[in-house]
């Protein structure tokens, strides 16, 4: 196997260690705010044959919401349990020959725990070398404290598959069309990305670049290096690590992934989806690598995750559908972001409707935006309801905040809400108790001249920023209790710049 690129948390110099201690850290708003920020204390889950894993309690992040009560909970899986050793698995084995053996063994007993009527696939602790693995109904794949779930670098164990009407490699976790599925404990899946991963020359030092150019690969237009021919040929059939599909009932509480080949999740169509106490770490110098993609999914709760990425930390998504706000009912809460393109992004895609989100208790670290809205027209939608509350931000590189509905200027200059298809709409929002440590530019709102970004509110939000704020086609701004510390004010300031914008601070 070809060495794995040590996984960093990033243009900071942070350690792994330095988001304990941050989930409470500069949080502003009332006491009920406040309380739901407090770790619940973990219940035992006791599923009908005695199995107990310890979970957090859901009824606090239920309650006190800004509207109806999502459908969540936890999904119910028989106690029966499946040790992958007993169906051949072998830890620490390298050969090609092995690896097959790993990964029939896995599916082999994934299988037999659905047929049995659902248990616990154990994953006991070692490194494990596998191929692909598909989820099945009823079926929980456990990874215990020390078991490392390596997935091959050797492509030919990921066949191509039809994803969206188009071919794909599959991907390492592949969850299509099942019920009450989950993936716990506290072991770690590689994806392997180094073997799939693109780096763009301007992301890394010059050491970094050398060292890449002479590890093989190729590279591309003398700016981007790929780790083989084939994949930069056939980058577009590069899998998503966690590909999550038309399902219901989902759990994801406890392990760590890393090292995607590109999304770390891709939560697309499914309905009553869990992801708890989950790290996500991808080198922040990785391309499309984004850390959790949820798109046209209903009733969605993610709280304490810790995500490092190099793309989007968490994306929010939605596409044509049968039915309005094919996005809705998702709640986001207590948990560490660092490094992405955007901490909380919303688009580009919202062509099927986005509503009723709520986002609580986060903090962002050296993501480029902090706060990000963008689509555009061919692509866009209404986006509406959308609550955040008690978010720090620091060091952001951009914006704090940004509502972008010309993202990749694809939006024509004129034009009216009936002549145009798919317009982004951006109405609407509250945005309460943020603490702005450190950002290029504080504000930005580019709507457009036919669907400005409107009914923004902004209450207890303190910037500290090197520009004050952008304002182009927005209507019904309301700022309460909004203060700036920008410009000379601040004194040296960790940022990169930002250009090609009017930052003239309209009054």
């Amino acid at each position: 196997m070809k060495a794995l690129r040590k996984i960093s948390l990033g243009k900071l110099g942070l350690l792994a260690s330095a988001s304990v201690g941050l989930v409470l850290a500069g949080l502003a708003g009332d006491a009920s705010a406040q309380s739901r920020a407090q770790s619940p204390a973990p219940s035992v889950w006791a599923n009908p044959l005695g199995l107990q894993l310890h979970l957090t309690p859901l009824t606090p992040y239920l309650q006190n919401l800004p509207f109806a009560r999502p459908t969540i909970y936890y999904p119910s899986i028989p106690g029966r349990l499946f040790n992958i050793v007993k169906y051949g698995a072998q830890s620490n084995a390298l050969s090609t020959g092995a690896i097959a053996a790993n990964t029939k063994a896995i599916n082999n007993a994934i299988q037999a725990a659905s047929q049995a009527g659902g248990g616990e696939v154990v994953i006991p602790a070692g490194l494990w070398i596998t191929g692909p693995i598909v989820m099945k109904s009823n079926v929980n794949l456990h990874a215990d404290r020390g078991a490392i779930v390596q997935f091959t670098d050797d492509h030919s164990f990921y066949p191509l598959i039809s994803r969206f009407g188009q071919k794909s490699y599959q991907s390492p976790i592949y969850a299509v069309g099942v019920k009450n599925i989950a993936i716990t404990g506290r072991g770690e899946f590689n994806g392997a990305g180094n073997t799939w991963n693109a780096v763009k020359k301007n992301y890394v030092t010059a050491t970094q670049w050398t060292t890449l150019v002479n590890s093989g690969g190729v590279v591309q237009n003398g700016s981007m290096w790929w780790p083989s021919e084939q994949i930069m040929n056939d980058h577009n059939l590069i899998p998503f690590m966690v590909f999550v599909l038309n399902d219901q009932n989902v759990l994801i509480d406890g392990p760590t992934f890393e090292n995607s080949p590109t999304e770390a999740f891709y939560l697309n169509y499914s309905t009553n989806v869990i992801v708890g106490n989950t790290k996500v770490l991808n080198p922040w110098d990785t391309q499309n690598t984004v850390g959790v993609d949820v798109s046209n999914d209903q009733d969605v709760l993610m709280f304490h995750d810790t995500i490092n990425t190099g793309d989007d930390d968490i994306a929010l998504n939605s596409s044509p559908s049968s039915s309005a706000d094919a996005l809705k009912n998702i709640l986001i809460e207590n948990s560490n972001l660092y490094n992405g393109h955007g901490g909380i992004a919303v688009g580009s895609y919202t062509s099927g409707g986005i509503k009723n989100v709520y986002v609580n208790n986060i903090n962002e670290v050296g993501t480029e935006d902090g706060i990000r809205f963008k689509s555009a027209v061919g692509r866009g939608g209404l986006v509406h309801d959308f609550y955040l509350d008690n978010i720090h931000m620091r060091n952001i590189q951009n914006y704090a905040i940004t509502f972008n509905s010309n993202y990749g200027n694809k939006s024509p200059a004129s034009g009216t809400l009936s002549s145009l298809k798919y317009v982004p709409q951006f109405e609407n929002i509250q945005i309460n108790n943020v603490v702005d440590d450190y950002a290029g530019v504080a504000l930005r709102i580019q709507g457009l001249s036919y669907a400005p970004v409107k009914d923004i509110t902004l209450t207890n939000v303190h910037f500290k920023s090197v520009q004050k704020y952008s304002l182009q086609n927005a209507q019904n701004i309301t700022m309460n209790n909004v203060t700036w510390v920008y410009g000379k004010e601040l004194g040296m300031l960790y940022h990169y710049g930002v250009g090609g914008q009017d930052f003239s601070n309209p009054a």
